[in-house]
């Protein structure tokens, strides 16, 4: 059941993104040419990740992770890529080109929380 919320919020997260793209393009479009990703689509995916991420892991984890997750996104992902990215994640169906960003942003997110947060006994704490 758990899955089915999840899916359901990544659809409406979607959709929301989608019409707040709309009211961008109608009303600011010098922010769509320039390419960047609205600050508000960041901080919508942030949140999203964090609510996601905090069912199963402490909030410090959580924070490392889905900070370094936005971050990459909002420093390699152009606007139209960024969108692509994020509707494929919904949907399930990422080209390989995403996939191999996605991994990529991973392992870096990874590698600084392991920098951050050493394992004890080589091993994460466990999850709440």
């Amino acid at each position: 059941m758990q899955n089915a919320g999840r899916a359901a919020f990544r659809v409406k997260t979607g959709k929301l993104a989608r019409a707040f793209l709309t009211v961008l393009v109608c009303f600011a479009p010098w922010a769509v040419a320039a390419q960047e990703i609205p600050r508000e689509l960041l901080r919508e995916n942030l949140n999203f990740c964090k609510a996601g991420c905090g069912q199963n892991n402490s909030e410090l984890i959580c924070e490392i992770l889905c900070d370094c997750t936005v971050r990459q996104f909002d420093q390699n992902l152009s606007l139209d890529r960024y969108l692509r990215v994020t509707e494929a994640m919904e949907t399930g169906k990422i080209l390989p080109e995403d996939r191999d960003f996605l991994t990529d942003t991973a392992k870096i997110c990874t590698a600084k929380l392991d920098a951050i947060l050493p394992p004890e006994n080589g091993e994460l704490p466990e999850p709440r």
